[in-house]
Formats: structure tokens, C-alpha cells, sequence
């Protein structure tokens, strides 16, 4: 049943108000081959592994540097390993419709300055991905 949010991670729910809704992708459980082939027919064998990954990519609305931190705040929460990127988040997956958790990995998030002013920085939309490990 959903309850309400997105994403949550380190007893956080990601702020809403952030997020450019009409960006918001969710691909969940996604399949992996290990080994698959193509034989002389054409035929495609497939190996699929019993781990699923989801994948998860949004942009926010334009953000000052006091919306850019609390995102940022989340993640941050969320991090089970800072080196690597690597967050645990609980998510709802449109495929099962439910939520579930998983660990995943945040690639470098470009940060395009808008504006600024003489106590602000703006942001444009700054665009988020999640890769499930």
C-alpha cells in the first residue's frame, strides 16, 4: 500500500517539494543475464540471475543552496558507505506496488548555477540517479 513518499533512506523521507514529478523514472527489476548467448539459429539462451536491480532518475526544481543541502542531507542519511556512493533506500516500486529496500549506487550529480546573489546560490534542475547494486 503506498504511504505517501517516494524514497526513504536513514529514517528520512526525501522532500518532496524537490522534485520535478515529470521526470520521475522508475525502473524496477530489472533483469540480468549472466552468459547469455545467441546460437547459430538465432535463437537468444538466457541466464537470468535471481537478483533484480531497480533504477530510479528524477530531476528537481530549481533549488538555492538551502534546497541543494537538504537533498543533499538525505543522502547523506542514507549512506551506508561513503566512498562508494552507496546508499540503502527504501522505494516503491511500480512494478510490485510496494515498497522495497534496496542498496544503491549515486553517479556524480552535476550542480549548474543559475544565479547568485549576494547571500544565495541557484540552482537549475539538478538531475539524480539511483543504480541499484
Amino acid at each position: 500500500m503506498f504511504q505517501g513518499y517516494l524514497l526513504r533512506g536513514g529514517g528520512v523521507t526525501f522532500p518532496h517539494q524537490y522534485i520535478n514529478y515529470k521526470t520521475y523514472q522508475s525502473t524496477p527489476n530489472q533483469r540480468q543475464d549472466l552468459n547469455a548467448y545467441q546460437d547459430s539459429l538465432g535463437n537468444l539462451h538466457r541466464n537470468v540471475v535471481p537478483h533484480d536491480r531497480s533504477k530510479i532518475i528524477f530531476k528537481t526544481l530549481d533549488v538555492d543552496l538551502a534546497g541543494k543541502q537538504a537533498i543533499q542531507a538525505f543522502f547523506n542519511a542514507a549512506t551506508v558507505n561513503a566512498r562508494e556512493r552507496k546508499c540503502r533506500l527504501t522505494y516503491w516500486n511500480d512494478e510490485e506496488n510496494a515498497y522495497k529496500t534496496g542498496d544503491f549506487y549515486i553517479p556524480d550529480i552535476t550542480f549548474p548555477i543559475k544565479e547568485i546573489t549576494a547571500n544565495n546560490i541557484f540552482y537549475d534542475e539538478l538531475e539524480i540517479h539511483l543504480i541499484e547494486y
